[in-house]
């Protein structure tokens, strides 16, 4: 009887791991379907994996979540699904981008705004300091632009090139976007890493009109 009773911890002990351990593969089983379904896009899939009470907040081997993919692939209903399943959309990727830097770049308006609603950082910033407004800016969706603009970003934020929304603006020859910057206050004369201005970067575009508005828009201000 001794004996027997000496042993049972060690019993208990094997019982509970082996009860513990189920879960644990069957969550690890959950977990790759869902990633998975993500990557591949299917929403339904996806949907019943959540209903499932699988966790919307795992990551792959590439530290992926179903939300980044939801939003790579620009689909509105699986975003949706997994912010209300309690997916973290401030979580950072490689290159420390974030889920809502990624819908800048890709230009989803409607998914952009569904991030800014549930909570995501406008104010963040990639690898190299560029932040959610030069990513708007460089895509030159003037409707998420302002919709950035809107939650009170810092206009004349500049990257690790010390480049600002308006040089981007400029480079690329987006004539609306820079008039848009120019009424919310950026500055104008602003110098890169490269002692450039964005009139520098417009004429060396080749961005004629873009260069004659800044060119008028100095004018203005030096007056």
């Amino acid at each position: 009887m001794y004996h027997i009773n000496k042993q049972l911890p060690v019993l208990f002990t094997i019982i509970i791991a082996l009860y513990t351990s189920i879960p644990t593969a069957a969550h690890a089983g959950v977990r790759e379907e869902l990633l998975a379904a993500a990557k591949a896009n299917k929403y339904d899939d996806v949907k019943a994996l959540i209903q499932k009470d699988a966790i919307p907040n795992v990551r792959d081997d590439d530290g992926l979540s179903p939300l980044f993919y939801a939003v790579e692939k620009g689909n509105i209903d699986m975003t949706k699904l997994l912010i209300n399943a309690g997916a973290g959309v401030n979580m950072r990727y490689k290159d420390d981008t974030t889920v809502l830097i990624r819908a800048c770049i890709k230009g989803y308006e409607d998914i952009v705004k569904m991030l800014i609603r549930a909570g995501a950082n406008v104010n963040a910033r990639d690898s190299d300091d560029r932040s959610v407004l030069i990513h708007s800016v460089k895509n030159g969706r003037i409707d998420i632009i302002k919709m950035i603009i809107a939650k009170g970003v810092n206009i004349n934020s500049s990257d690790k090139q010390g480049r600002t929304p308006l040089m981007y603006a400029a480079e690329y020859g987006y004539y609306d976007i820079i008039q848009l910057l120019a009424q919310k206050g950026a500055n104008i004369k602003a110098r890169d890493n490269e002692d450039k201005t964005a009139l520098n970067l417009a004429q060396e575009g080749k961005h004629t009109e873009s260069a004659l508005l800044l060119e008028k828009l100095i004018k203005k201000r030096d007056n």
